[in-house]
């Protein structure tokens, strides 16, 4: 028993360790395990492993003039032995796909495995807050602070009553993942 109901995540951040971001993941579905909802606030920018986070929340909210960072990490511990380059290589097609089904499986259907890559392939990878909520990486976008009371309020409450729905008997919009 609780008496919280919802975890926010207010995010501005460059990225970090992938290992950690899934670590984070991993705790989030937990926290959903025991009804929490969490929402994740973008505000500045959601880089690398910051954005896998942000597009993870039940309720996504991104700032007008934010924007999410998606790029293709690698795993970089390569020795001078061909067979060390080539488990190094593997390992990372497998993180990759990893990633690429966190993405898409948070995108309900608006991100494929094409879009993802050219999205990550750009040298840039920026993706502003309307193209966020296009490729489903968000789900509202904060126009300014007179707007932003009103959308919350119509968006949470759109937000709260899919969520209620959702409940029983799953508690995540997230494809289920085999456990280990």
């Amino acid at each position: 028993n609780h008496d919280i109901a919802e975890i926010n995540f207010y995010i501005n951040s460059g990225g970090g360790e992938v290992y950690t971001a899934l670590a984070i993941i991993g705790l989030m579905n937990l926290a959903r395990a025991y009804d929490f909802k969490i929402s994740t606030w973008v505000f500045g920018w959601a880089a690398s492993a910051a954005s896998l986070i942000a597009t993870q929340g039940d309720y996504r909210v991104i700032s007008k003039y934010s924007r999410h960072f998606l790029h293709f990490g690698t795993i970089t511990d390569i020795t001078c032995k061909y067979s060390e380059i080539e488990k190094t290589c593997q390992q990372n097609l497998e993180y990759a796909n990893s990633l690429h089904e966190l993405y898409i499986s948070a995108s309900h259907g608006k991100l494929n495995s094409k879009l993802l890559h050219e999205l990550e392939s750009d040298e840039r990878g920026y993706v502003l807050a309307d193209k966020c909520v296009e490729y489903g990486l968000a789900d509202v976008v904060l126009e300014n602070d007179l707007v932003a009371k009103q959308n919350y309020e119509l968006a949470k409450a759109l937000f709260d009553k899919e969520y209620q729905k959702s409940l029983k008997p799953i508690k995540t919009h997230r494809k289920e993942v085999k456990k280990v």
